[in-house]
C-alpha cells in the first residue's frame, strides 16, 4: 500500500498519468494538444450528476416539507374548529332541554291546578 490518497483527485491524475505512459510507448515523439490542454468538462460527470440530483431532490423535499407543514396547521384549526363547534352544541343543546324540561313542569302545574278546582 502506498502513502497516496485513493480519492478523485488522486485517480484522475493516476488515469492521466496511464493514458501519457500508454500514447508514449506507442509514438514517443507524438504530442497532440489534447494531451497538453486540461479537461473543459468535470472529469467525473457522474459525481457531477449525483449532486445535481441530490440538490433537486432536497429542494422538492423542502417544497414538501413546507406544503407538510402548512396540511397540519390547517388540520389543527379545523380540529380547534370542531372542538368549538362541538361545546357550542352541546351548550345550545342543554339549553333547549332546560327549556323543554321547564316548560312541561309549568305545563304540569297548570293542569294539577286546573284539575283540583
Amino acid at each position: 500500500m502506498s502513502g497516496f490518497s485513493t480519492g478523485n483527485g488522486a485517480a484522475s491524475l493516476w488515469a492521466h498519468l496511464n493514458r501519457k505512459d500508454a500514447t508514449g510507448r506507442t509514438n514517443p515523439n507524438a504530442s497532440t494538444a489534447s494531451d497538453l490542454l486540461p479537461p473543459t468538462g468535470p472529469q467525473d460527470r457522474t459525481a457531477t450528476t449525483m449532486r445535481v440530483l441530490l440538490h433537486d431532490t432536497q429542494m422538492n423535499f423542502e417544497k414538501f416539507s413546507g406544503q407538510v407543514e402548512r396540511l397540519v396547521k390547517d388540520v389543527q384549526k379545523a380540529e380547534q374548529g370542531l372542538h368549538s363547534t362541538n361545546a357550542l352544541f352541546e351548550k345550545e343543546h342543554d339549553k333547549l332541554m332546560g327549556d323543554i324540561i321547564d316548560l312541561g313542569l309549568l305545563l304540569y302545574q297548570q293542569i294539577s291546578f286546573k284539575l283540583s278546582f
